[in-house]
């Protein structure tokens, strides 16, 4: 008996490990707890070397190595490697960093890379999708016990996030690391979930909505993806995030706009100043209600642009955040002040340079909108990066070599499907 590869039980388990992996170092409070950080980055370089191993394996035996792989793995680690060796000699590097840039990188785009030769390009975006809204849902629950039966937590975490704090923790799977805020009207409990704060809980379900939009081909029950929408919505809104709600609007303006007839397509047009107005609206009620956290995520884009340009081409140092630091508001450096960074565009080009940002975040957008004719989902992933801390995060990385991936090899219907016997898969 003879099955496709991507049936294979091996594969969809390394596939699932590496997926919930991304998931659990996209700034969880488990990520930020010195103790279990030890833990999960080991864990997951084992998986990594697991994956590595696993495609070259695969790749080998049916000599599916192409040159473009070979030029652009190549080319990249030698960049990669360049970059290294300046941050080593200037003492702004650490052992996480050079496995997000340098390793993490390659191994990541060989899996992506074995995944278009099997016809299943998209499999480990969609299977990350999937543990967004099953942690989404079990925060949903979790969130409406706390916020109207007010349940005390179960144990409290630490978690450098800016400074110590003690996080309280509902059965490990939500934490309230934020107080209640005002939210269209409303008095609201922030949903952060898992993640440190709601900002980055927003992150990851726009992240997964995006993907359902944009990168899940429509094969599904229609009930199916309306449930799915449905839930990572209500999800967004609990988390109170502007930046989400504002690329919520956005991606289902866009995707409506797409799949809508000519017809329809006008009307939709002649809709969006309404759509402009309530953006605007929602922008406005941010400044009003939380001006804080507007002027902090201003102030660290021009501190982040004044320390760009002081080093444009290769950055002020990959950990020197301190360069960023000296150009922020006197107010936040204070003993508990919020010195912490908020943009991740502007952070990556302070920190790591024009060049590298360029490479990992604005080359691989530009040839997958080029090659795809998708431009919604990297215009809006896009925001995303300027709005969240996420630049150096394994996900954000892990999109970049997807968007390379599929740039260099998805062929669409021209994929051929590597078939291998059931007795060879390991």
């Amino acid at each position: 008996m003879v099955i496709k590869l991507h049936e294979g039980y091996l594969y969809k388990f390394i596939n699932a490990l590496i997926a919930f992996f991304l998931f659990l170092t996209a700034n969880t409070v488990y990520w930020h707890n010195y103790n279990f950080r030890n833990k999960i980055f080991g864990c997951f370089i084992i998986i990594c070397l697991v994956a590595i191993f696993y495609s070259f394996m695969c790749l080998s035996f049916y000599k599916r190595f192409s040159l473009k792989y070979v030029l652009f793995c190549l080319g990249y680690f030698g960049f990669a490697f360049l970059l290294f060796l300046k941050n080593y000699y200037d003492g702004y590097s650490s052992n996480l960093l050079i496995v997000v840039y340098m390793l993490f990188p390659i191994t990541i785009f060989t899996w992506i890379y074995l995944q278009f030769c099997i016809g299943g390009g998209n499999d480990l975006l969609l299977v990350f999708k999937n543990i967004v809204i099953l942690f989404a849902l079990l925060s949903l629950f979790i969130y409406f016990l706390v916020f109207f039966f007010h349940i005390s937590p179960s144990f409290f975490l630490t978690i450098d996030w800016g400074s110590q704090i003690n996080v309280p923790g509902y059965m490990g799977l939500f934490f309230n690391t934020q107080n209640t805020v005002s939210f269209l009207g409303l008095k609201l409990l922030r949903n952060s979930g898992i993640f440190t704060e709601a900002p980055m809980h927003s992150f990851v379900l726009t992240l997964a909505l995006l993907i359902v939009l944009f990168i899940e081909k429509p094969t599904k029950i229609k009930k199916t993806i309306f449930f799915e929408i449905l839930i990572l919505a209500i999800t967004l809104v609990t988390t109170t995030s502007t930046t989400g709600l504002f690329i919520c609007i956005l991606a289902f303006y866009f995707y409506f706009y797409h799949h809508l007839s000519h017809y329809l397509r006008l009307i939709l047009g002649l809709l969006l100043p309404v759509v402009i107005i309530v953006l605007i609206n929602l922008l406005i009620s941010k400044y009003q209600t939380g001006y804080g956290s507007f002027s902090v995520r201003l102030n660290d884009m021009k501190a982040g642009y004044d320390a760009w340009i002081n080093h444009p081409f290769l950055g002020n140092g990959w950990t020197n955040e301190q360069a960023i630091q000296q150009y922020m508001l006197g107010s936040r450096l204070f003993f508990y002040g919020n010195s912490g960074l908020s943009s991740g565009f502007f952070a990556s080009l302070a920190l790591t340079g024009g060049i590298q940002t360029i490479i990992l975040f604005a080359l691989p957008y530009v040839l997958y909108s080029f090659k795809s004719k998708k431009y919604a989902f990297p215009i809006l992933l896009f925001i995303l990066l300027i709005n969240t801390i996420v630049n150096s995060t394994f996900i954000m990385i892990t999109i970049s070599m997807y968007m390379y991936a599929s740039f260099f090899f998805d062929n669409g219907a021209n994929t051929i499907p590597i078939e291998m016997n059931k007795h060879q898969l390991i």
